[in-house]
């Protein structure tokens, strides 16, 4: 009970905290055998959760037992599916423990249920794929062994690939790869367990590479973003998977030498207040055509200032407190974004209903409905106000710099594009 309203909870939430998710073949989890589904993990706190939420099966997940730091806190977790698996880091005297954990886990694939597991074994706000652990496969195939290899366990993958690791409203994108039987694997397994084990890790992560955009090098992120930034169908997943084979193919120089041309380009523009997407914008656009939309820009802003007051009132403490808390209490990156989210999720829940309680102390009911609602919507108002803001005073930076400054800018941006294309060919 308690898992399914956390669950619908955080679906909601979802739909507020980023701008656009995207999600592919998850129906394919949902086939009611026994699985072990496999995921990259760079946001603790939000991959599982991002999974769960989008599929329409139930899972149990194992975490970092860690977590599980106090007995009241262990009895909550284990009510929304969380388990407890133990790392080396953790103790090699805790290691034992995980036998607890490798029974309740053969009972969940027995009764045909579904675990997540993160192989990397750590979270990391990066692009790279890092080494994965056999505790996938293990527990896949010790479940068969237990059940006289006749259970008909399934691996799965899924890749989690975010826009903004530590910021809200970037795009998500989720796809599961199709699941594979781990039958074949038995007879090797029989013979030499090991070999099997990592078998069954290889397949896994040639799945897990097939539906991620893998950056191998970290240093080779930035330039990643920005061509994926500067591509028209930056929502389509295989534009990203197709430039991070690029980026990795390419030649460390050049890319070097690119990284740096748009570092100090972006860094040129920064100073003057705008930024590459507005001189791709604008520069397209007749000066009259130009001045024509500043103008409905700030009539628009004129005409909505009052909604979006109403709304930066009621929602700024539930939106902007959750992400100061998130950035002062973690000091590592991965931990931002999901604590971000969970708190922002049930902060608005619990606001809207002290809203609403004090509300029906002075009107009916239908009139608490509709200010509610309004208060919602004004939210969503202010949200995309602010970002409107912001394009309006880069437009108006950019006409106000001079004809001799645009060209400027234009002449360079099309020299950084046109180094991307020639490179992009080669």
């Amino acid at each position: 009970m308690l898992h399914n309203i956390g669950r619908f909870i955080l679906r909601i939430g979802a739909e507020f905290f980023f701008g656009k998710h995207h999600i592919k073949n998850l129906e394919r989890l949902n086939n009611g055998r026994p699985m072990v589904v496999c995921s990259n993990h760079t946001a603790a706190h939000l991959d599982a959760v991002l999974i769960m939420i989008f599929s329409k099966r139930e899972f149990h997940v194992l975490v970092r037992a860690d977590v599980f730091n106090r007995k009241w806190i262990a009895s909550l977790l284990a009510k929304i599916n969380l388990i407890p698996i133990y790392r080396m880091r953790d103790g090699f005297s805790n290691l034992e423990k995980n036998n607890a954990t490798f029974e309740r886990c053969n009972e969940i694939l027995k009764n045909n249920g579904a675990i997540i597991i993160f192989p990397e074994a750590n979270c990391e706000t990066e692009r790279k794929l890092r080494k994965l652990n056999k505790g996938a496969a293990k527990i896949a195939m010790m479940a068969e062994e237990q059940n006289d290899f006749k259970l008909g366990v399934q691996m799965a993958t899924v890749g989690i690939t975010q826009e903004h690791f530590i910021a809200s409203g970037g795009r998500i994108f989720l796809e599961a790869s199709e699941p594979f039987d781990v039958k074949p694997y038995i007879p090797s397994y029989q013979i030499n367990p090991n070999k099997a084990l990592m078998d069954i890790l290889n397949d896994v992560e040639t799945d897990l590479r097939s539906v991620l955009p893998v950056v191998e090098r970290t240093e080779d992120e930035f330039l990643f973003e920005q061509i994926v930034k500067r591509k028209d169908n930056i929502d389509n997943l295989e534009v990203w998977k197709n430039t991070a084979t690029l980026v990795n193919k390419s030649d460390a120089d050049l890319k070097s030498a690119l990284s740096s041309a748009i570092k100090d380009f972006n860094k040129y523009l920064k100073k003057s207040g705008i930024n590459q997407h507005t001189i791709e914008e604008l520069q397209v656009k007749s000066r009259l055509k130009r001045w024509a939309n500043l103008l409905v820009y700030l009539m628009d802003m004129i005409a909505m200032f009052p909604f979006f007051l109403i709304g930066f009132v009621f929602n700024y403490f539930q939106y902007f407190i959750p992400k100061k808390v998130s950035h002062s209490i973690f000091k590592d990156d991965c931990f931002i974004n999901g604590t971000h989210f969970a708190i922002t999720t049930f902060l608005f829940i619990i606001t809207y209903v002290i809203f609403a309680i004090v509300l029906s102390m002075y009107v009916n009911l239908i009139s608490v409905v509709i200010a509610i609602f309004v208060m919602i919507i004004c939210g969503f108002v202010s949200y995309y106000y602010r970002k409107r803001a912001f394009n309006f005073l880069r437009a108006l930076r950019y006409e106000m710099a001079g004809q001799q400054k645009r060209k400027e800018w234009r002449a360079q941006s099309r020299i950084i594009s046109s180094e991307i294309a020639e490179w992009v060919r080669n």
